[in-house]
Parts: C-alpha cells; structure tokens; sequence
C-alpha cells in the first residue's frame, strides 16, 4: 500500500496541470485528472482540495473553488464536486462568472494510468452562468497568468505540451445564462446534450424569455474548442422557434474566444411577432420573415458585421391604412448604408418607398442611424432625411420631412417619435406650408395612447379647403351607357314634416369615444362652400367621448360671428349645445350667406343659446331648453313683405319702409319658445307681439298687436289698431282676422279709422330684453304719431259700425 501511495504521489508531482482553456469546461477537465488520480489511490479527498484549487486557477487565471467533493471507487471513478464557483473579472457586476450546484465526472481509468484525461461523462447540474463586458474586456476569455521569468518560448512549449481532456459525454440540464440585454425572464437552458467524440455534436432546448427555442449543432473535435492548435474549427447550428427556423454556417478561426468567424445565415418566421421577445421592444404585426447573407465577427465584444444581408417581409397591413404588398432591406455591408424599397397600398392608392437606412453598424453599436426616404402616394412626393439617436429602442428620430404636390405647393416641417418606433404617435413641428392654396405653420402631435389624439396649434394665412378637395379628389368612375331616357318623376307633394324648418337629421355622437383632440387653430382667410371666411379663430377639444368647440369665431361677409357648441356621445341619448352671438351684422349679407333671400336691411346682432338631446335634430329642438335673441336697428325693408298684415286696400303698395327697430326674445323651455319681447317699430307704426313658437312640431300661437298708420292712395291714410292671430307653422304662417277689416276698408276708401288699445313698450326696453341686458345702440323712434291740435283721424271701427247699419 506504501509503495502505491508513493507512485500516485510521483505521478501528482510530475504532471502540471497547464491547461490555458479560456472557459470552465477545460478548467474542469484538470480537476477530473486529479479526480482520477484520488480514485486510484484510494486517498482522503480533502488532501487535495489545495492543488485541485491551484490547477483551476493557473488555468483560468480567476479564483475558484468548491463546496464538498464526493468519491466514487470502481473501473469507472467518478468525481462529484458540489458549489462550485470561478470569479469574475474584477469590477464585474457580481463576484461570480459561474456558479454551479453540482459537478459530476466519469473518468476513463486506464487512459489515466497512461497519461491521458479521458472523461467518459461530464455533468453540470443547474450553472448559472454571467456574460458581460467589463472595462472592454469579454468576461468569457480566460488568459492563464504568465510567470515573470518565462520567456515567450518557454511558455509557447508549455502550452504545447498542456495535456487535453478528451470528453465523452457532455450533459447540461437547468441552466441559467444571464447577459446585460437579456430578454425579461432571462435565459432558461432545460437541457444540452453533447458528444466529443470525433466531431462535436450538440443538441438541446431553452426559453428565451417567454419563447421557446430547440436547437441542434455539429462542429470540429472538441479539443480543439478547448485550446489544441488546428486549424478554423467548423461549426454548422440549426435553431427553430416560434414555428420558423434559423440556420448558419461557417467557421471560428479560435472557437474558445468566439473570435475570427463568419457564418452563412438563412431565417425564415413565419410569425415574426417573436421579434418582440427576442428584441424587447414593441413590434407591429408583420407578414412573413425571410433573411439571407453572412455574418462577421472578431470576437472584440461588439456586435457581429452584416454582409449581403437580405430582408424580404412578406404581405403585412399596418394601422390604419397601409397594406404592403412587398418590403426588401438589402444591407451591402456593415459600413454601407442599407437600401430600403417598400410597394403597397394606402386608402386604396399605390403607396412607394425607396431609400437609404445607415450605415447599420455604428446603430447597432449604439450611435445614431441616419436615413434619407423618398415616398409616393396621390401624386405628391415626400422626403424624410436625418436620423434615429437611438435606432434599438426606435427613439430619437428627428428627421426632416418635405412634402410637395403639384398644385397645392409644398410642406416643410420637423418629425419626431411619440414612444419607441413610433408606438405613441409622432410629432411635427416647425410646419412651415407654402402654396396657393396652403401657407402656414405651427406644430402638430398625433398620439395614440391609447386612442388616437391630435393636438397641437397652427396658424395659417390662408386655407382654400374646396380646392384642396378638389385636387385630392378620385375621378369620377365610368358609368355604363343607357338607351332608356331617363324621364324625370314629379316630385310628391310635401307632406307637413317636409314643410319643416328644422331638418330630420341624425344625431350619433358614437365616434366621438373613438379619439381625442385639443387644437387651436389661426386663419386668416379660409375658403369654404365658395365663402371666404376670414380672421378665424377656433379651439377644439375632444376626450371621453365628449366634444367642444369654444369657441370658433370667423368674420363672414355679413359680420363677425361666434360659435361655441358642445357635444356628448357618453350618455344613452346624444345631447348637444349650440351657441351663437353675432354682433354688428349686415343682415342682407348675413342671410344670403345660408342661401336665404334677404327680406330687410339694417343692423343685426343675434343671440342664441340651445341645449337638448335626442336620436335627431328634430328630436333635440323638441327637448331644447335656452333661449333665442335677436335684434335689428336702422334698416328698411319692401312694404309689399307686410301685404299679409294689411288690410286688403293697403296691399301692394310701392316703397320702403323704414325700420327703427326690431326685437325678439324667447325663453326655451322643453320645445317651448315663450316670447318675452316681440317688438318693432318703424314708419308705418309698431307691433308688439306675444305668445309662443313650438319647437316640436313648429307651430305658431302668436298674437301681434298693431298700431300702424296705412298709407292709402288718395287718402290721408289709415290708423289701424287691431289685434293680428298668427298661426299655421313656422314655414307657412297664417294672419287671420284680418279678412273683416278689409272688406269693409274696401267700401269707405279715403276715410281712416283705428281700433285696439295703445302700445305702450318702446325700442329701448324691448332691444334690452332681445340683448338680455347688454349695451347697443336705441334708434329714435320712427312710428307717426298725431300732432297737438291736429284733427283725430277716423276711427276704423266706428265707420265699420256705420257701414253695416246701413
């Protein structure tokens, strides 16, 4: 027993463990020689704890070490090592490169007795295992400690004659790998399966992340991935994955520092969805995958060199409108910018892109990405020149857009990412517009988080919307020819909901829950509907559903006019609110604006203020509840308009009448407008109204109270005073009570006569009731009065009473 105990110790004496492999295997390679050696003599292991610790480190140059070893005698010894565990590069971010729970090995032990490391099976249970750059340096390159009195020579024979495990069977099951752009999750290896015999061959699966991933490999021997002189060591890897496959292959000059390779790389995803994970980072829903070109790396650390590198995508609709149809990225070479053509469809429009992306390697480095776009899409060309700061995380951009149409002239402006690769929207901003149609600034951000916003401020000095419609417009499409005349129907007669005022106009307020807005917008002259409408201001906003415009105020060619309306799609009823104030009108102008015949002149100003719901307009008056104003001061207007009130020998009479006044207000409530104040004076007199208007199905209960002075021909006129019912509906008013008077007014021609008490309002009250309160302008009074001592005229009533006593 003596004597072997002597032999094991000669024999631990004289061979030096010198092996210079970079990583763990070869390192546990050295501890399985000493393994085999405590096997054959039949020692304590403990005794060896010291030099198995020294080989581990002269081989690696990093501390290492281990909890309890465990021996296991036969004619295949093996070696159990429990917490093992070899250090970091110093500064790294945890203390441990590796850490594994246990360390199994099988040796050979016949080769052993001869010299030669032969493992039958090395397992590693459960490594956790950390990859990062410290300080430039790859943590994974292990670089043995030169002794300082070795020369160069003496350290290359060292290395020469560094005697090389050969490996059987390699096991790796419940790995963790941790790497600073780790997906979240991180890297879970279940199981790799390896043999070393001859060429290695591998085979295994992981998650990475949440994606699973299957993976088989063959390359050259393994002693040459653990350190032995040979030539480029092959390597060919097949992975599959989210229902596509990737492959590659090529060569490693030095395989155990990952340095000096190139690969040959196809890949084909069907679901490129996986891209998320594997990048994380937000990715649209793509079509089809499919990449070709070659792979070149140095093994510095930094990300691997792409050459001739092809990416096709397949068929892909992207939001909103945009369907492409084909997409190819052609990347010469990682100095050279990549060429990007897309072709598809937008709204039904051919839609191109062509241009330049990178260089891609300085992206891929972390540096900015520069690119130049052209693209194509109604006529109207645009281009996009400068660069994405941070390309990996699709944030930075700031790029120059310019975009011109033949016709409309051009747009120059500032673009930028709202959220990575545009996830929250985009922003432009110094909008510079110039055109004959279109010129102006301001900035602009569409969002979309999570609903689509627009917000933002534009002041433009001119906006002609009709002939931008125009030259946007699709052609008209090319309708069949007939040989039948088309022979036009008499249109039905209009039924009483046709002769309403109020149109029966849906209310749906459903898509406003679709969007968001807050805009301001400046223009001083807009074309609109063949109207110039000039010096508008308007602020909308829209959230939650509910919408409000406050306010849009716009000169029109009758006058200035504000409008401020509301509406809300969140109740189970639309509801809506509109008001408009409009101040100093010319009311001829005014009304011919909305196709109305004008029907006077003068000063006009109105005042109105409805809300309501309803499924429709009509519904919406019927619920309405606010308030109606209007006034007019110093106009005229044809006396043949006032035929209806006048009695019959008074119609048809030539001229003007002159208007001092003329005010109207009416308190809304339910559909219910109650007039307040109905009053006008003029030269012929005054009227003074009361009663209401309905709003639900537009009829009229009013009663005009008159004192008017009826110019005659060949008389000195009439006095008339005579209450005036009007009814019938808004569209088609009926006078009654006016029959009588002019029957017997046709019998006593030149004689005059009034009936019917005094009006006692005047313009002043009645104009501030109308302007509920407000200042304006009180015309003198227009309306004829008797002088002092002039004879009273005839009393209409009295020379009726006498006509029928006759």
């Amino acid at each position: 027993m003596a004597s072997r105990l002597e032999a094991i110790r000669l024999f631990w004496s004289t061979w030096r463990p010198r092996a210079s492999a970079r990583w763990a295997a070869a390192s546990l390679a050295i501890l399985l020689l000493a393994g085999g050696a405590i096997t054959l003599a039949l020692l304590d292991a403990e005794r060896f704890r010291p030099p198995i610790i020294a080989a581990l480190e002269r081989a690696t140059g990093r501390s290492a070490g281990f909890g309890s070893m465990r021996l296991s005698l036969g004619l295949t010894p093996s070696v159990t090592l429990r917490d093992v565990t070899l250090a970091n590069l110093p500064g790294g971010s945890r203390a441990d490169m590796l850490r594994v729970a246990e360390v199994a090995v099988v040796v050979e032990l016949l080769p052993l007795l001869t010299g030669r490391i032969m493992l039958r099976r090395l397992e590693l249970q459960a490594p956790d295992i950390l990859l990062e750059t410290v300080d430039g340096v790859p943590n994974w390159q292990f670089r043995r400690p030169a002794s300082p009195e070795a020369s160069a020579t003496t350290q290359a024979a060292q290395r020469r004659d560094d005697p090389l495990p050969e490996i059987g069977i390699i096991a790796i099951r419940d790995a963790r790998l941790r790497f600073p752009s780790a997906p979240e999750g991180g890297v879970a290896i279940a199981r790799i399966d390896a043999t070393g015999h001859g060429n290695l061959t591998l085979n295994g699966a992981l998650r990475w992340g949440a994606l699973p991933v299957t993976f088989d490999a063959q390359a050259g021997p393994l002693a040459r991935l653990l350190g032995a002189p040979g030539p480029a060591w092959p390597l060919r890897l097949r992975a599959e994955l989210a229902g596509g496959q990737i492959q590659a292959e090529g060569e490693m000059r030095e395989p155990r520092g990952l340095s000096a390779y190139h690969f040959d790389i196809t890949a084909n995803l069907p679901d490129p969805a996986a891209l998320a994970t594997l990048l994380r980072q937000p990715w649209p829903r793509l079509g089809a995958i499919s990449l070709r070109g070659r792979l070149v790396g140095d093994g510095t650390g930094q990300p691997p060199r792409a050459e001739e590198l092809t990416l096709t995508l397949g068929p892909t609709r992207l939001p909103p409108m945009l369907a492409l149809s084909q997409a190819r990225l052609h990347i010469p070479a990682a100095d050279q910018p990549a060429q990007l053509s897309l072709r598809g469809e937008r709204g039904g429009e051919a839609f191109t892109l062509d241009g330049q992306i990178g260089p891609l390697a300085g992206a891929l480095q972390g540096g900015a990405l520069p690119m130049a776009l052209t693209i194509g899409h109604l006529g109207a060309a645009a281009t996009l020149r400068g660069e994405v700061a941070q390309p990996l995380a699709g944030t930075g951009a700031r790029l120059a857009l310019s975009l011109n149409k033949p016709g409309l002239g051009s747009l120059n402006a500032m673009l930028s990412e709202r959220g990575g690769f545009f996830a929250d929207g985009l922003e432009l901003r110094d909008i510079a517009a110039q055109g004959p149609l279109l010129a102006g600034g301001g900035t602009l951000r569409l969002g979309r988080n999570p609903l689509p916003r627009l917000e933002g401020t534009l002041t433009l000095e001119r906006l002609d919307l009709d002939a931008i419609r125009a030259a946007l417009a699709a052609p008209a499409p090319n309708l069949p020819l007939t040989t039948t005349p088309n022979t036009p129907r008499p249109a039905p007669p209009a039924s009483r909901a046709e002769t309403r005022l109020i149109p029966k106009l849906p209310l749906n307020f459903s898509w406003l829950a679709l969007a968001a807005a807050d805009l301001h917008l400046t223009i001083a002259r807009l074309r609109l509907e063949g109207l110039d409408l000039l010096d508008v201001h308007g602020h909308a906003m829209l959230a939650d559903g509910r919408a409000r415009l406050d306010p849009l105020a716009l000169t029109l060619p009758g006058g200035r006019l504000t409008l401020r309306a509301a509406a809300d799609g969140a109740q189970p009823l639309p509801q809506m609110q509109l008001s408009l104030r409009g101040d100093a009108l010319d009311s001829a102008a005014f009304l011919a604006v909305f196709g109305l015949t004008p029907p006077f002149t003068g000063r006009g100003e109105i005042d109105l203020d409805l809300r309501g719901q309803g499924a429709d307009t009509q519904a919406w008056a019927a619920s309405s509840v606010g308030h109606i104003g209007f006034a007019l001061t110093d106009g005229q207007m044809p006396q043949r308009l006032l035929g209806a009130l006048l009695p019959r020998g008074g119609q048809g009479g030539a001229g003007e009448i002159a208007i001092a006044c003329l005010a109207g207000r009416f308190d809304v409530v339910a559909g219910i407008a109650q007039a307040r104040a109905l009053y006008a004076d003029g030269s012929l007199g005054r009227i003074n109204g009361q009663g209401q208007i309905s709003l639900r199905d537009e009829t009229l209960a009013l009663r005009l109270n008159t004192d008017l002075r009826i110019p005659i021909p060949g008389t000195a006129g009439l006095r008339v005073r005579a209450p005036v019912p009007v009814t019938g509906m808004l569209s088609t008013p009926s006078f009654e009570g006016m029959g009588l008077i002019g029957q017997g007014l046709s019998q006593i021609m030149g004689n005059g006569g009034g009936s019917g008490g005094p009006i006692t309002l005047e313009c002043g009250p009645a104009l501030g009731m109308a302007r509920a309160g407000r200042s304006g302008p009180i015309p003198t009074s227009l309306a004829p009065h008797d002088q002092p001592g002039q004879a009273p005229r005839p009393n209409l009533n009295d020379l009726l009473r006498g006509v029928l006593a006759r």
